[in-house]
């Protein structure tokens, strides 16, 4: 693949990923208009409970399908995998629907504590799981190297995720039931327009033998999915018992917000994983130094994205919210550091997967889930939604630590320490004391100068550390303009095109 294919690829993958970030924050904007804290609180209850049993659904299949596509060579059988996994999770579908319908107003009761709400969990469980379907499809695209026809359904299922939410909540006065249904509608729309694309090219056929091989892979991460989806939202659920789903409402939006960093970072994975793999592989005695050396540029931008957000987070709920939900800035502030911190979270797995330890990852989601229980319970009772705020953030550094060290062990990376700790330095001072200021009610002129001092000391930081050079710019000014820079930097952090590798 030629340098200006590897840099179009990167921008109409890159692409969707900007708007389906850009796109819930502006519709944020006008849900919490028409909707309340509380609503918000069942709305999150409500989707946690979609998410555990669509988990149920996929079986991980996703995994298992996307690892065999390249076993098989013609167009055919990669088909054939494709339907016969969709088959499997449709029956699956079907048989999870009937029982959540029937359930549903028990799941209401163990989960929001109400039984009024078991028809929002079920059509949020029917919308969610649709929507997931779609990555199947998208998947197919990606590994047949067709960047555009992802870029296109990706854009329209984020555009139609948002409008006929708004339209049902805006001008029917549906409210969070009008949420629920506007994204079934949009999620059947796409996935019934990607599943005729796909029958008119090929008529379903159905091979066991290849549904066999991807379940053999896939079941295994089932368990792991299902306590991923408790541990990312226990405190909400904690925060609903102790405090009150209101307070769990709040959380919910500073979590929303704070997620445009981890979808930034999955952004920058999307480059940055294929490289440290190839590193990996090489065999070569310099690896770890060189990986470590590669991430640095990642982990800066990652961080940066976090500190603008964590210091303007103030101006983010002004802007984006109404005033029942200003409350949310110091959520926001805090779960900003907490994303941060994610990015090693992103690399301890391939530290692992390169060993063949992947049974230490699911390990590592019982012990996060033990802590939150541990932590967030005592300080959600004393210091409400801020004493949760604080309690992911904890764990979450607790955590990551504890992965760091085992992963570290299997394959070292020569992280440039001295460099990591300056920028968490910069974002967990800053924020803390912008948080102070803003409690105390500091005048807003005084915030705001500080908050451009910070972002001024992150740029020398970056600047010092020759991350932020002339020939680092002029690359990122020929990804946007697709024009080939043909100028190389000396430098060990220097982000070549030719490490742009889809």
């Amino acid at each position: 693949m030629n340098k200006e294919v590897q840099i179009k690829n990167s921008l109409i993958y890159v692409l969707p990923k900007t708007v389906t970030a850009i796109f819930p924050f502006f519709a944020l904007a006008i849900y919490t208009r028409f909707l309340s804290t509380h609503d918000f609180g069942v709305f999150a209850l409500a989707t946690a409970c979609a998410i555990f049993l669509m988990g149920v659904v996929n079986f991980g299949m996703i995994v298992g399908f996307e690892r065999n596509f390249f076993e098989y060579s013609d167009e055919r059988a990669q088909k054939e995998l494709l339907y016969s996994v969709l088959f499997f999770v449709l029956i699956m579908f079907i048989f999870i629907a009937s029982f959540t319908y029937a359930w549903r107003d028990y799941l209401s009761m163990l989960i929001i504590r109400s039984s009024e709400y078991g028809h929002l969990i079920f059509v949020l469980f029917c919308g969610t799981t649709l929507a997931s379907f779609h990555q199947y499809y998208l998947t197919y695209f990606r590994n047949e190297e067709k960047p555009k026809k992802f870029m296109i359904y990706t854009v329209i299922f984020s555009f139609l995720n948002v409008f006929f939410p708004i339209i049902l909540i805006v001008f029917f006065h549906k409210g969070i039931m009008g949420l629920a249904w506007g994204q079934l509608i949009a999620s059947l729309v796409i996935f019934l327009a990607l599943s005729v694309r796909f029958l008119k090219k090929q008529s379903f056929s159905l091979n066991l033998i290849y549904l066999k091989d991807a379940f053999k892979i896939s079941y295994p991460l089932t368990p792991r999915i299902f306590f991923g989806v408790i541990n990312s939202h226990i405190n909400i659920y904690i925060l609903s018992i102790i405090n009150s789903v209101s307070g769990a409402g709040l959380f919910f939006i500073g979590q929303k917000f704070a997620n445009a960093i981890f979808i930034f970072m999955t952004t920058l994975q999307n480059v940055f994983n294929p490289r440290i793999y190839k590193i990996m592989f090489s065999g070569s005695a310099g690896a770890g130094k060189e990986v470590g050396r590669y991430l640095t540029p990642f982990l800066f931008f990652s961080t940066a994205c976090a500190l603008i957000i964590s210091l303007f987070s103030e101006e983010v709920l002004l802007i984006f919210t109404s005033k029942e939900f200003h409350g949310a800035v110091g959520v926001l502030s805090v779960l900003s550091i907490y994303y941060a911190i994610l990015f090693f979270g992103k690399i301890t797995p391939l530290q692992l997967i390169f060993k063949k330890k992947t049974f230490i990852a699911g390990m590592m989601t019982f012990f996060t889930i033990g802590l939150n229980v541990v932590i967030a319970i005592p300080l959600a009772k004393k210091f409400g939604v801020m004493g949760v705020a604080w309690a992911t953030l904890f764990v979450g550094i607790l955590a990551s630590a504890v992965s760091f060290i085992i992963a570290q062990r299997f394959f070292e990376i020569e992280w440039e320490y001295r460099k990591v700790f300056s920028m968490f330095f910069v974002l967990f001072f800053s924020s803390v004391l912008l948080l102070i200021f803003f409690d105390f009610q500091m005048p807003y002129v005084f915030r705001l100068g500080f908050k451009f001092l910070f972002l001024a000391l992150y740029c020398f930081l970056g600047v010092k550390m020759k991350i932020l050079t002339r020939e680092n710019l002029s690359v990122i000014m020929g990804i946007i303009t697709l024009k080939k820079n043909r100028d190389k930097s000396k430098s060990p952090n220097y982000i070549s095109v030719e490490e742009i590798d889809i």
